[in-house]
């Protein structure tokens, strides 16, 4: 049974006998169109094909065509032999634009490939197009950054880097007469550090319309998104409570280290100049010392570095 099967005259019987089913299925048709004898209707069948892709012929290299319907109807008509044949085999409609100049001009569409004892109707016959000569133009490849207020509070982003810099847009002159920007975008929310991305652009007007039927070389640029911690050095001005036990007196106060980073909003930066809140209590200070003090975090900032100063006091006999 197995060298039955894999037997090439026993698969060409198969194949032929499926043929000629599929043959008497398609071709008998039903009462409704063989008057009710059920008999085989040599010649009026039909096959209708909706929205069978248009094929377009044209120099790629040199022109744009733009307005042409992208699918025809058609309809294939004859023995029915035929029209089951055009059911099994490639078929094309397509318009040949190659000899045309630029401009708009009306043209027949075509068929190949049918049978030859069918008739074909395609609908619409004959279609608009518009020729144009192929341009290009060179643009910044600019890049919006999207949701940069639920960046982490004190962060900021900065300007992107974008590679490369600027890319190329090919199409018809009368849209790229259009362009007023090449963009893409890149998300920055909650972001900490630096974003590696690559970005998909895409052409606009100056309404920030998208244009569509142009192309961009390249499509795709690598952006990184520097995101800062903004901070700012500042004194610490260390306050005093209390008072030094009797007959001593301070003889000098050193903090170090003199200034601590402070890191926070920018526009917040810009108003601190020092950095209050550190205090030590003399009343506990008997001889020369140092203290190890907590800086705070002032309202609206971050964090501030280093986190804890030193400071050195000197005493000295009242005299």
């Amino acid at each position: 049974m197995d060298k039955l099967l894999t037997s090439n005259w026993f698969v060409k019987i198969i194949s032929f006998l499926l043929a000629l089913m599929l043959y008497t299925i398609v071709a008998m048709p039903d009462a409704s169109t063989s008057g009710g004898d059920g008999l085989l209707n040599p010649e009026g069948d039909s096959y209708p094909i909706s929205d069978m892709k248009l094929e377009v012929l044209y120099d790629e290299e040199e022109v744009v065509v733009s307005e042409l319907p992208e699918t025809v109807d058609v309809i294939v008509e004859g023995r029915t032999d035929g029209v089951m044949i055009s059911r099994m085999t490639n078929k094309e409609v397509y318009v040949d634009l190659r000899n045309l100049t630029p401009g708009q001009h009306l043209v027949t569409v075509k068929h190949r490939d049918f049978p030859e004892n069918v008739d074909v109707t395609i609908d619409p016959a004959r279609v608009s197009v518009t020729i144009e000569e192929k341009k290009s133009n060179t643009y910044q490849a600019g890049i919006n950054l999207l949701k940069a207020e639920e960046l982490p509070e004190g962060y900021q982003a900065e300007n992107p880097v974008v590679t490369p810099e600027t890319v190329t847009v090919t199409g018809g002159s009368s849209k790229l007469e259009q362009v007023a920007f090449v963009r893409g975008y890149v998300d920055v929310s909650n972001a900490k550090e630096a974003i590696n991305a690559r970005v998909t652009l895409n052409v606009y007007d100056g309404n920030m319309d998208e244009i569509q039927g142009l192309t961009i070389e390249p499509a795709i640029v690598d952006v990184e998104v520097p995101i800062s911690n903004p901070s700012k050095k500042v004194p610490v001005e260390v306050e005093q409570e209390g008072e030094l036990p009797e007959g001593l007196s301070i003889s000098s106060i050193t903090v170090e280290p003199k200034e601590v980073a402070v890191f926070g909003p920018l526009e917040s930066l810009e108003k601190l100049e020092v950095l209050n809140g550190a205090s030590i209590d003399l009343s506990e200070i008997t001889e020369d010392t140092t203290v190890e003090l907590d800086v705070p975090v002032p309202d609206g900032m971050t964090k501030v570095e280093p986190q804890k100063v030193k400071v050195k006091i000197a005493l000295s006999d009242e005299g």
